[in-house]
C-alpha cells in the first residue's frame, strides 16, 4: 500500500483542516478494511453469527470507538467548513480533536493488528504517513492545547459559532439561561453536600 503525503501541518488552523481531513481519511481506510474483516469472520452469507461476534467482542468494541471518532471528526470538518470563516477557534478545535482521535485510533489498531485483519506493516505505514502530516506534532503540543483553551475561555463563555438560525439560537440561549440560573446552583449544592440528584 503506497501512501503519499501531500503537505504538512502549518500551524494555521484554516489551512490545516485539509491536513486533518487527510489524516482522518488515512485512518478511515484502515477502519474500512478492519470492518470488512470483522464482517467476514462474524457472518455466514447475509447472516450475522452472534457466537462469532461474541468471540470478536473486544475488536468490535474498539472498532466502534474508531468509527465514532472518525464520524465526529468528519462532522467537525464539515462544521469548520460551514462556520469556520467566522471564528478561527473552530478549525483549531477541529484540528486538535482530529489529531487526538487519529492517535487514539492508531493506538488501538497498532495494539493487535491481526485481530482486525490487518498486517502490522500496513498499520505502521499508514500511521507513519499520518505522522508525516505533522498534525499531532503541532496540535497536541501542551502549549498549543493550552492556547486553544485560553482562546475558548477568553470569549467569556460564548460558544463557537453554531450555524443555527435565529429561532434555534433563541431556544439555545433559553436553555443556557435555565442551566445557569436553575441547574448550576442545584448541582453545586448536590456536589458540595453529597446529596442525591433529584
Amino acid at each position: 500500500m503506497e501512501l503519499k503525503v501531500a503537505t504538512t501541518a502549518t500551524g494555521v488552523p484554516g489551512k490545516d483542516i485539509t491536513i486533518a481531513q487527510q489524516s482522518l481519511s488515512l485512518a478511515e481506510g484502515l477502519l474500512a478494511r478492519a470492518l470488512t474483516h470483522i464482517k467476514s469472520v462474524c457472518s455466514a452469507g447475509d447472516q450475522l453469527l452472534p457466537e462469532r461476534l461474541d468471540q470478536y467482542q473486544l475488536v468490535s468494541y474498539d472498532l466502534s470507538f474508531c468509527a465514532a471518532e472518525i464520524a465526529a471528526g468528519k462532522a467537525l470538518i464539515d462544521y469548520a467548513h460551514r462556520c469556520g470563516a467566522s471564528d478561527e477557534r473552530l478549525p483549531w478545535a477541529a484540528c486538535q480533536f482530529i489529531a487526538e482521535a487519529v492517535q487514539a485510533i492508531a493506538a488501538r489498531l497498532r495494539a493487535r493488528p491481526a485481530d482486525y485483519g490487518l498486517e502490522a506493516a500496513c498499520v505502521a505505514d499508514c500511521f507513519a504517513a499520518v505522522d508525516e502530516l505533522g498534525l499531532a506534532q503541532h496540535y497536541l503540543r501542551g502549549q498549543v492545547m493550552a492556547d486553544l483553551g485560553r482562546a475558548l475561555l477568553g470569549q467569556g463563555g460564548e460558544f463557537l459559532p453554531t450555524g443555527l438560525d435565529q429561532e434555534k439560537e433563541i431556544i439555545r440561549d433559553t436553555f443556557r439561561r435555565f442551566a445557569d440560573d436553575v441547574v448550576m446552583p442545584l448541582a453545586e449544592d448536590i456536589h458540595r453536600q453529597d446529596l442525591d440528584v433529584p
